[in-house]
């Protein structure tokens, strides 16, 4: 088990991940935008060029996208595999937190 896990300070590389997708996806909206404007007035090779330059942007942000979704995936497996071998260590701990989870959401439902 890694240290970000233990100390829950892994956040940083799905954090840049999601940046970089943001600022790709700002991106291709800004040349969605120049390709619009372009298509009024251009001819069909800025056409093209633009409607490339928007392709590349979205192509990045595909790229992004996978790159965070990949992150996030494995920080999701690393937190079931790390409550995993919490149960498994203090089975008796984890059943009187559901317990006690349990009794607060019956007292919610059973006050409406």
């Amino acid at each position: 088990m890694s240290n970000e896990t233990k100390t829950g300070n892994g956040n940083g590389s799905v954090d840049v991940h999601r940046q970089a997708l943001v600022k790709d996806l700002k991106g291709a909206v800004s040349d969605a935008h120049q390709l619009i404007q372009a298509v009024a007035d251009a001819s069909a090779d800025e056409y093209g060029a633009a409607a490339q330059a928007v392709q590349n942007k979205l192509d990045e942000a595909r790229t992004r996208l996978s790159g965070a979704r990949t992150a996030i995936s494995e920080k999701s497996q690393a937190a079931a595999k790390a409550t995993q071998a919490y149960v498994t260590h203090n089975p008796w701990t984890a059943i009187g937190i559901a317990a006690g989870v349990g009794v607060i959401a019956g007292f919610f439902i059973g006050r409406r």
